[in-house]
């Protein structure tokens, strides 16, 4: 198999686990023996892997940075663990049209720090998104809270490109958001942890950044929180994510974060008060 595959990829993208040495600690423990690590150059290059995998019967796990391996529970049954860090390619961020569209290796907050840069981010707070790649936030559906207001990945999706289990890339929606009306493949790979397909691409919506972000904590007894939201939900305010938390302590704490102007922030908090 390793002969194979570095025929293919050539031997800096092949690794078996004994090779890796004191790199990629975290994915240690979920690697079996036999299993080798590949990270192909180009998607086109991650196509010709999974093609010859099919054809030879071996069992392929798309992974990119491997933050969210422990999710599938055990260590996977799987003989070639296909890393798409490599695939990091910014290809189009259209301001004017508030798209943007990237290969799904980069860093999730590299890509937003890019964004950010024109006044603009993708609306999602994922689970380890200073490490996490764009691709292994979408295909495991961690977009975080902030899905109460701007929805979730299947919502800010608008075109993705992936490599099917026979080694074909296609592609489903487009770069713009009002497409061709067909059946939605793109939400079907969202969430699949790329059992039906390894993205390659993906088209996203974007936001312009707000003028003001603060965050109010509300403590108390459940009745007096309640009470606090409703006074808050009534007014011009529309919290952007709302989190209930139970501290060590047994106390409950009613996280709420806003983005909006400053000075409708001002105004509401003097007439909440």
């Amino acid at each position: 198999m390793k002969q194979t595959l570095t025929a293919l990829l050539g031997d800096a993208a092949v690794h078996s686990l004994a090779e890796l040495g004191d790199r990629a600690p975290h994915l240690r423990p979920y690697l079996p023996e036999h299993a080798l690590l590949v990270t192909p150059p180009t998607p086109a290059e991650g196509a010709a892997v999974v093609a010859c995998a099919q054809r030879e019967g071996w069992r392929v796990l798309p992974i990119g940075a491997g933050t969210k391996l422990n999710w599938l529970g055990n260590t996977p049954k799987a003989d070639i663990f296909l890393r798409t860090t490599a695939w990091h390619k910014l290809i189009d961020h259209a301001a004017a049209d508030m798209t943007v569209t990237t290969q799904v290796g980069i860093p999730f907050q590299q890509l937003q720090r890019r964004l950010a840069a024109a006044g603009q981010w993708i609306a999602a707070d994922p689970l380890f998104r200073e490490t996490a790649t764009l691709g292994g936030c979408l295909a495991t559906q961690s977009n975080g809270t902030l899905r109460q207001r701007y929805g979730s990945w299947r919502d800010q999706l608008l075109g993705v490109k992936f490599i099917r289990s026979d080694g074909q890339i296609v592609k489903a929606g487009g770069r713009v958001v009002k497409n061709v009306a067909g059946y939605d493949l793109m939400k079907l790979l969202i969430g699949s942890y790329g059992t039906l397909g390894i993205l390659t691409e993906v088209t996203l919506r974007v936001y312009p950044l707000p003028d003001a972000v603060q965050i109010w904590q509300l403590q108390g007894e459940v009745t007096a929180l309640a009470g606090g939201l409703a006074a808050i939900l009534g007014s011009s305010l529309a919290p952007a994510r709302c989190v209930l938390r139970l501290e060590a302590t047994g106390r409950l704490l009613l996280e709420l974060e806003f983005h909006t102007l400053r000075e409708v922030l001002v105004l509401a908090r003097w007439a909440i008060a």
